[in-house]
């Protein structure tokens, strides 16, 4: 015995290095496998509690929602509304809660809130989350279950009804009265209770030209107002005057808003069941344009005789303004001659004209009816015109001569501009040209030469062995002081458009190409 336990002790063998190796993979195999579980494990959990204070932090949110009365549920600064941006912190979370309201199309009982929630977290982690809430006017008891869609009445426009997008004013549109006709049908069994005619923008009711408000009830299975149904409904002109109702409910004779308008066609029959809405979108032009503003015209010269005359968009109501018309005379030395009128419809007009002209303009904007303003200078009762001037061209050649040849100090290119900026070809004083050499598109202080003469010359000479990689390209520009005459009397400036020498290997004379203005 004592034999056997010495041998054991001495045994030196113990386990393989492969042995090693193979334990030493099969552990790494289960450690890796049961990490990667639990971090799964927590990740989850982290989020799973994540979404739960999220998911009651909205809950609690629109529950608040349901306490609130009817009237409550709107935006700060109508009516009654208490809505507004709300911001709240739950633990590392940031909430901002952006409520917006609109009214249920047909149903002046029910509101739809939708809310758009911007959750930030400290780390930077961001979500955006938006929900909807259905509010119910408790006062009505509006309990009805769903519909079944082949339980709804029927409605749609008769041929007689303004067409979709149509321009329309008071009780007309350009193909004569402005005729709102439908009609509906109840399925067998039900009879149709209520029609109403009103405008999607703030649910008015619409009224005729004799204020009386477009709204029937109490009817058997069909309705219909067109021309030729006389119990009792008659044919309903539309005049877009009449929206309003004060609080007794007598029509307030208001105006809608010049732009597009949406009016729709509610229909319910005595189950209280609705119609799905029918709507048409209307230009409204009842009113006259404004006159556009000379004073924000700008001309914005982009060659030597094209120009680009902006001014400020006119609004009327929510629309701009169908076009404009520009009326234009143009200074000469004879006086001012009346080219014509135009017209655009964007709040710009492009010029082709003679280099450096001057002009006078007169605006009047119009709508899709159309309805005209007054001319600008009718407006004020005073001359208002606009006048702008366009700049002068910068034109000339220049000699090239170089020397190649004999000692390196006597090599050189020699460079001789000959310049000529165009004069006004209107009637002037004090004019004044001023050239410069540019650099990196600034004019380089003080300016070459700045005279009575439209004319200069300017010679750079660059010693050293000529190359096309030394030829001396020279930027060059004309700024022309001078003082108006003849109407709206003031000193101004105009700058040239740039020229620039062309890189050459041989002596000669080229021309100045017209360059960038």
């Amino acid at each position: 015995m004592r034999d056997m336990r010495s041998r054991i002790l001495s045994d030196e063998e113990g386990m393989t290095l492969i042995e090693v190796v193979v334990a030493s993979v099969i552990l790494f195999v289960i450690l890796t496998g049961v990490l990667g579980l639990v971090l799964q494990t927590t990740r989850m959990s982290t989020q799973a509690k994540q979404q739960n204070v999220l998911t009651n932090a909205i809950s609690d949110y629109t529950e608040w929602l349901n306490t609130l009365t009817f009237e409550e549920v709107d935006i700060v600064g109508t009516d009654d509304g208490i809505l507004e941006e709300r911001t709240e912190t739950v633990g590392p979370y940031t909430l901002v809660f952006r409520p917006t309201v609109t009214p249920a199309a047909g149903s002046s009982a029910l509101k739809t809130v939708r809310v758009d929630v911007d959750i930030t977290r400290t780390d930077g982690w961001t979500q955006q989350i938006s929900t909807s809430v259905i509010i119910r006017d408790r006062t009505q008891f509006l309990t009805q279950a769903s519909v079944n869609p082949d339980d709804r009445p029927t409605v749609s426009f008769l041929p007689s009804t303004a067409p979709d997008g149509a321009t329309v004013w008071g009780d007309n549109w350009t193909g004569g009265k402005l005729e709102i006709a439908v009609e509906a049908h109840a399925v067998d069994g039900r009879e149709i209770s209520t029609v109403k005619f009103f405008m999607q923008e703030g649910n008015r009711p619409l009224h005729n030209t004799a204020g009386v408000p477009g709204q029937w009830a109490g009817y058997g299975q069909s309705f219909s107002s067109s021309a030729a149904q006389t119990d009792p409904p008659k044919p309903f002109y539309w005049d877009t005057l009449y929206v309003e109702l004060d609080h007794e409910g007598n029509p307030a004779y208001q105006p809608v808003k010049d732009g597009l308008v949406t009016i729709g066609v509610e229909v319910i029959d005595d189950r209280g069941v609705s119609a799905v809405p029918i709507y048409r979108q209307y230009l409204v032009a009842n009113e006259t344009p404004p006159v556009p503003d000379p004073a924000t015209l700008v001309a914005t010269t982009t060659g030597s005789t094209e120009t680009v005359v902006e001014w400020d968009s006119v609004w009327h109501g929510t629309m701009p303004s169908a076009g404009y018309e520009i009326r234009l005379w143009q200074q000469s030395t004879d006086g001012w001659t009346h080219l014509g009128v135009e017209s655009n419809a964007d709040a710009l007009y492009e010029l082709t004209h003679p280099v450096f002209s001057r002009y006078a303009v007169a605006l009047r904007s119009f709508n899709a009816r159309p309805l005209y303003s007054l001319w600008s200078y009718e407006d004020s009762g005073v001359l208002s015109y606009a006048t702008f001037e366009t700049r002068p061209l910068l034109t000339g050649t220049y000699d090239v001569e170089k020397h190649s040849t004999g000692a390196p100090s006597g090599r050189y290119w020699k460079v001789t501009a000959d310049l000529n900026a165009t004069p006004p070809s209107f009637p002037t004083s004090g004019t004044t040209y001023s050239f410069y050499r540019v650099v990196g598109g600034v004019l380089q202080e003080p300016p070459v030469y700045s005279g009575p003469l439209n004319t200069y010359s300017d010679t750079v000479q660059v010693f050293g062995n000529p190359t096309s990689s030394n030829f001396p390209r020279t930027h060059y520009a004309c700024v022309v002081t001078y003082t108006t005459t003849a109407y709206q009397v003031s000193t101004k400036t105009s700058q040239s458009n740039t020229v620039l020498t062309a890189p050459q290997n041989d002596e000669g004379t080229y021309i100045f190409a017209e360059g960038t203005w």
